[in-house]
């Protein structure tokens, strides 16, 4: 009855402050990646072209708030380019009459 059943390999101390070490270092490999993965996902990401930032966080279309002859806007009330033939004055959309 006094014969120990669990059968382990003998590690000296300087094999396990080597696997350490080495869990230690793919720990902070995984934390590091894991960490600038976060960062990049969360940026800001700017709205696509004829659209605009409302409330910090939402993208709105140009052309819900502007004429149709807006193509890009910076606000909700600010065009910045007009379609051809037209150009953006004061943020409104003009008609050249050349």
């Amino acid at each position: 009855m006094d014969k120990n059943l669990e059968q382990r390999m003998k590690m000296g101390t300087i094999d396990r402050s080597k696997d350490h070490v080495r869990v230690t270092l793919i720990s902070g490999c995984l934390l590091v990646i894991f960490v600038l993965c976060g960062l990049f996902a969360f940026t800001e990401q700017p709205c696509n072209i004829g659209q605009f930032v409302k409330n910090d966080f939402e993208c709105k279309d140009c052309s819900d708030y502007l004429t149709k002859n807006c193509l890009e806007c910076s606000r909700e009330n600010f065009c910045t380019k007009c379609i051809e033939k037209w150009y953006s004055r004061d943020g409104k959309c003009t008609e050249c009459k050349l």
